[in-house]
């Protein structure tokens, strides 16, 4: 189909029966640019590695079954990932150290995620926003963020290692101190910077 502008769109309509619990075989995502399937019943969204280099956006919020995030290997233009409410995912994958301009990584109220695997310098230095909120089963965090742009949300995130409270801390630009207080399930500890 042309567009106004005389160019080439082509869109398609994927209807899906019932409550799924991932996409059927016949999704193709190679021409997707956005996938929003905010509050689905999907488990798991496909098996492999997916054509996904158009895709900017992907927002899985609310997506409280979902146990597992695809393979992004593909998805090099991905910008926005949104997993918040996500309450079966338990880590996110390696793939994700392939999302070289990936800007937003939302993962709040992701109660049961244990480990986020250590960023790239090329993924960190495009994050701007790194929103963990109240994943309280958080154990591991990446150190690497070389951005100074970036704003980290580690809040309610009790299970956080000594060492990850510490980088998490340290990242956060806290100019001229020499110790900062941190809550955590044992109570306050003063952390050396």
């Amino acid at each position: 189909m042309l567009g106004g502008d005389g160019v080439s769109t082509w869109t398609e309509v994927t209807t899906l029966e019932g409550i799924p619990k991932r996409l059927p075989p016949t999704f193709h995502p190679e021409y997707l640019v956005e996938l929003d399937m905010q509050h689905s019943q999907l488990e798991n969204l496909w098996e492999g590695t997916q054509p996904l280099a158009n895709l900017t956006k992907m927002n899985l919020s609310g997506s409280w079954d979902l146990k597992e995030v695809p393979d992004l290997s593909n998805a090099t233009n991905l910008e926005l990932l949104d997993l918040s409410g996500c309450m079966s995912l338990v880590e996110i994958p390696s793939s994700i150290s392939n999302l070289h301009k990936l800007q937003e990584l939302m993962m709040m109220f992701c109660i049961n995620l244990e480990k986020l695997q250590s960023l790239p310098d090329t993924v960190s230095t495009e994050l701007i926003t790194l929103n963990a909120n109240d994943c309280q089963s958080l154990q591991r965090a990446p150190n690497c963020f070389h951005s100074t742009k970036v704003a980290l949300n580690f809040t309610k995130c009790f299970n956080l290692s000594q060492e990850a409270r510490k980088s998490t801390i340290q990242r956060s630009f806290l100019d001229g101190r020499k110790y900062v207080g941190t809550r955590s399930t044992n109570g306050w500890a003063r952390l050396p910077l």
